[in-house]
């Protein structure tokens, strides 16, 4: 899924820097792409509760298509917007 987001980050704007790992002090870790030392674009971050994202981000919060999947399994697949499931998706 990263692999797909990689190749639509080509296409944006340039100015956006891949980063292999960067760990959050929550205890977050993130990978994927950054401008101005903000995510943004297209990336994966493993969050503190073990709930995980991989989308495009904006702004440092998710924002565009990815997939949610939540410590207790269930998964989130569609738009996001502000950090939170909004749009078309559908509930796994």
């Amino acid at each position: 899924y990263l692999l797909q987001l990689q190749r639509t980050a080509s296409l944006k704007q340039g100015g956006l820097k891949f980063t292999e790992s960067l760990v959050i002090g929550d205890g977050s870790e993130y990978k994927g792409y950054m401008k101005n030392n903000v995510k943004e674009g297209p990336g994966v971050q493993v969050f503190a509760d073990s709930t995980k994202y991989e989308g495009e981000w904006k702004d440092n919060k998710f924002d565009g298509k990815g997939k949610l999947i939540h410590k207790n399994g269930d998964i989130y697949q569609g738009e996001c917007k502000d950090g939170r499931a909004n749009g078309f998706g559908i509930l796994i």
